[in-house]
């Protein structure tokens, strides 16, 4: 798909190769959601966004075996059929480049990679291993 299509549609959120493999098996623990892999990719987007890790496609590692993941168009399904305001998000969080006009669905795609990396460095397939969040987010976890 040309970027003139992928404009034309809406944009495509997507995710390095080389975490594609990792986020298939990542979204597993969001079964109970409508669309498990959107899920897990905008919870890596999250976690890419608290702690800055913002992957540019530039420097996203090629893989021979596998292909850069396809995770979804950026209007009516990554944004839940107008549910979540991106454009508006990163307008606030003040994450947008001025300089060379990325568009919102590649902004979107670097940060679930820096996310993806986060969860994959920090083993968060594994349920046992979710207590590492709380040194990284102190102010998600209540003290009660």
């Amino acid at each position: 798909m040309s970027e003139n299509d992928e404009q034309s549609s809406g944009g495509i959120i997507t995710c390095s190769a080389e975490f594609s493999k990792y986020l298939d098996k990542f979204a597993e623990l969001f079964q109970g959601h409508n669309a498990p892999k959107r899920e897990a990719a905008r919870f890596a987007m999250a976690i890419g966004i608290q702690k800055g890790l913002r992957e540019k496609r530039s420097e996203w590692k090629k893989s021979n075996n596998q292909k850069i993941a396809t995770i979804a168009h950026l209007y009516g399904q990554f944004d839940d059929k107008g549910r979540f305001d991106f454009d508006s998000l990163f307008d606030v969080l003040e994450l947008k480049d001025n300089d060379d006009n990325t568009p919102i669905q590649h902004l979107i795609s670097e940060y679930v990679t820096g996310g993806m990396r986060y969860i994959k460095d920090n083993e968060l397939d594994n349920l046992d291993e979710w207590s590492r969040m709380k040194n990284d987010f102190p102010h998600l976890f209540s003290e009660n």
